[in-house]
């Protein structure tokens, strides 16, 4: 249930600007942003975390978001992912830098920069291949 409340609240971001740091449904959001947002609107729940983040990863913080990642959800198995989960990937040496919320049925949702804008679109090989972790929110927080 919470899984297919957090894809209908995505998709209602669907279409709003890409801009670092923001997080504001219709007005502008980064990947980041939209999963907060997204999380803070269908749970109620508020999350905590360093908004003075890099777009590029800085050494050191490899971890960043995994960690802020597992203060609000549980790592599961990427091949038993769900709608609703979240998506860490990973680009750059290694480095979480880049999540998602999955749609369902071979299909995710984020804030591309690469497109300024949230789109939702297919998990290809190439995405699939930078999946690092998978989260889930347990259906006890809603």
């Amino acid at each position: 249930m919470i899984g297919e409340k957090m894809v209908a609240e995505a998709r209602e971001w669907i279409g709003t600007k890409w801009q670092h740091q923001a997080s504001l449904k219709g007005v502008a959001t980064d990947c980041v942003g939209l999963v907060r947002g997204v999380y803070t609107t269908v749970t109620g729940r508020p999350v905590e975390s360093d908004t003075d983040y890099h777009r590029m990863p800085v050494p050191g913080r490899e971890k960043r978001l995994q960690e802020e990642l597992s203060n609000y959800a549980a790592m599961v198995e990427i091949a038993n992912r769900q709608p609703g989960d979240v998506l860490l990937f990973s680009f750059i040496n290694g480095t979480s830098n880049h999540v998602g919320i999955y749609a369902g049925e071979g299909r995710f949702i984020h804030a591309w920069a690469d497109v300024q804008k949230v789109v939702e679109m297919p998990l290809s090989p190439a995405w699939f291949r930078s999946l690092k972790n998978v989260f889930r929110i347990p259906e006890t927080l809603y």
